[in-house]
C-alpha cells in the first residue's frame, strides 16, 4: 500500500496501532495462562508432598500399614455399612407406609 496523503498516513498508523493492541492482548492472555499453569503445578507438588507424608505416617519401616490405621479403616467401614443399612431400612419403611395407610 502506498501512502500518498497525510490522511492515508494517519489511517495506516491507526491500523498498525490496532494490530499492536491485539498482539499485546494475545501475549497478555498467554502470560496469564502460564501463571495459572505455574500455580497448578505448585498446588500439585504440595498435594503430592502431603500424600507422601500421609503414607509415611501411616506405614511402618517395611511399608506395612500400622495397626492403628487398620483399626481406623475397619471402624470406618463398619460405620459406612451401618449407615447404608439404616438408610435402606428407612426407605423401605417409608415405601411400605403408604401401602399400610391405604389398606
Amino acid at each position: 500500500m502506498s501512502i500518498t496523503s497525510p490522511a492515508d498516513l494517519e489511517a495506516e498508523i491507526l491500523r498498525q496501532r490496532e494490530r499492536l493492541t491485539e498482539t499485546l492482548s494475545t501475549v497478555t492472555e498467554r502470560l496469564e495462562d502460564a501463571d495459572v499453569l505455574g500455580h497448578a503445578e505448585d498446588v500439585l507438588g504440595r498435594v503430592e508432598a502431603g500424600a507422601s507424608d500421609l503414607i509415611d505416617a501411616s506405614t511402618d519401616e517395611r511399608g506395612r500399614p500400622k495397626p492403628a490405621v487398620l483399626i481406623g479403616g475397619a471402624a470406618a467401614a463398619i460405620l459406612v455399612v451401618a449407615l447404608v443399612r439404616r438408610r435402606t431400612r428407612a426407605k423401605r419403611a417409608a415405601a411400605a407406609a403408604p401401602q399400610r395407610d391405604a389398606a
